[in-house]
């Protein structure tokens, strides 16, 4: 059988607003992980570097944004999962927000002061360019497609918590340096 296609080739729009204007809007000292509650995505590690992020940071905050899964320990909550990996003296300082509309995710992106990505495998990060076009700075793992395209963009080992922990810190103590080396990768 021989099949036919008679639409015309079109053109995708790229997905990421590329005209997006720099973020003036204050900034807290807020991490932010964006995506699906899913292995995958590296939140594990993120939690349990969580543990030494907020122990050195004190008004530090972290939120998590995405769909939640089943696909915890025993089919529980992921993302009940990934909080659990959180110490109790710091966990109150952890939010996962659920799913949010593209804008208010937009909003929280132009508002963190950082946006991780610790995936294990993410073919590129649309999170990661939109953080980027916000002039928020963006921690992405070795296995993050945007990378290659972004070379100056920070990466760590994806399994690597105790780099996690170091590079958050340094990102958020050294806010002014990060934020310049966001405008650069734009």
């Amino acid at each position: 059988v021989e099949a036919h296609c008679s639409a015309q080739p079109q053109v995708m729009p790229y997905p990421v607003d590329e005209d997006q204007t720099v973020s003036v809007c204050p900034r807290e000292e807020r991490i932010v992980l964006i995506g699906s509650v899913q292995p995958r995505k590296g939140g594990d590690v993120w939690a349990r570097s969580l543990n030494q992020v907020l122990r050195a940071r004190p008004h530090a905050r972290a939120q998590m944004i995405g769909p939640d899964t089943p696909t915890g320990p025993d089919g529980m909550s992921m993302a009940q999962h990934w909080a659990h990996l959180i110490d109790p003296q710091v966990r109150d300082r952890f939010r996962w927000l659920g799913s949010l509309s593209h804008d208010a995710v937009r909003d929280a992106i132009a508002r963190a002061a950082l946006v991780v990505v610790p995936s294990r495998l993410e073919s590129f990060s649309f999170v990661a360019a939109e953080a980027l076009l916000a002039g928020t700075p963006v921690i992405v793992s070795d296995q993050t497609g945007i990378a290659e395209h972004v070379p100056s963009l920070p990466r760590v080992a994806c399994d690597d918590v105790e780099t996690w922990a170091l590079a958050q810190v340094e990102a958020l103590r050294e806010i002014g340096r990060s934020r310049e080396l966001a405008m650069r990768c734009r």
